[in-house]
């Protein structure tokens, strides 16, 4: 139940309580058009051993909750929260051959913000069924470009959705945004992704832009969640391979007093002297010289 409040120019605030009554509505004017749903691989899960549990209780006790609907521009019917309840419904509707089968629903109020509409769908499966990070992200991608709610903009979007999550997991969320920003609709199986594994690929692709093409290359070939995993996975060992090359190539040596260690792009001169009360002309002649020597081989 959330609080919202109200000001006048003459009263204090006060909480108001959204109270949704249930009611009973004929089965087939529920629509699931208007709002995308923040679960993903929908078909999948149409006919899950999941789904199928989720009959076989519907069976036995009947819709003990309501879902939440909406009416939509024209006056119809629209899904808010509980895809699954319905789908399993229609399901049981149709197996069992009901002619005018009903389902329990609450109304929102006709003027709900849109807003409020997806925080409703998602504060729904964050109680009942944990969403996972792709899901999250790809949610709060969708709503960002919905008409009515692009000028909030995706960050301020990740905070009215999310804002009853530790904001560690708001973080999460970003990263896994940031990474379907970049690599678009090559990522298939958003949902399919770890925690770990998203941020971590995330974070790559921030700190080297230029790997996201390959990256989304090998991604257009998966044809499952994990080939998709894999192809990640060896992204990322790719990473750590030329780090570990990049340390391995060092070369340490010592000319006199002064000790030299060359990596790849990088020369370290210790010794004792004060470089910094050196005179510039100095250094630079020094340098100039270091550099005709090297690159003269």
């Amino acid at each position: 139940m959330r609080t919202q409040t109200q000001t006048t120019d003459k009263t204090p605030d006060k909480p108001a309580y959204r109270i949704l009554r249930p009611r009973e509505l004929p089965l087939d004017q529920i629509h699931s058009s208007d709002l995308p749903r923040d679960r993903l691989n929908l078909k999948g899960q149409e006919g899950s051993e999941e789904m199928e549990e989720l009959k076989a209780s519907l069976r036995l006790r009947g819709q003990r909750t309501p879902v939440t609907v909406c009416r939509d521009a024209q006056d119809c019917y629209q899904l808010v929260s509980g895809w699954r309840r319905l789908t399993a419904l229609q399901q049981l509707a149709q197996e069992q051959g009901e002619a005018a089968p009903m389902i329990t629903a609450r109304l929102t109020g006709l003027k709900e913000a849109r807003i409020e509409l997806y925080i409703d769908m998602v504060e729904s499966n964050l109680l009942h069924k944990a969403l996972s990070f792709g899901e999250m992200a790809q949610l709060a991608l969708t709503a960002a470009a919905d008409p009515e709610l692009q000028e909030l903009g995706v960050e301020e979007v990740v905070s009215r959705l999310y804002g009853s999550l530790h904001k560690m997991k708001r973080s999460y969320i970003r990263s896994f945004i940031h990474l379907l920003q970049v690599l678009g609709d090559t990522v298939q199986y958003p949902e399919r992704i770890s925690r770990n594994q998203g941020v971590a690929v995330s974070r790559r692709l921030k700190n080297a832009p230029e790997t996201a093409e390959d990256l989304r290359d090998n991604l257009r070939v998966c044809d499952s969640g994990s080939m998709q995993g894999a192809v990640f996975a060896q992204y990322l060992l790719s990473f750590r391979e030329a780090s570990a090359k990049s340390t391995a190539k060092e070369r340490q040596f010592k000319v006199g007093n002064t000790h030299i260690t060359g990596r790849v792009g990088e020369c370290v001169i210790r010794a004792d002297v004060d470089f910094s009360s050196l005179r510039t002309e100095v250094l630079s002649r020094a340098l100039r010289a270091f550099e005709r020597i090297v690159q003269a081989g």
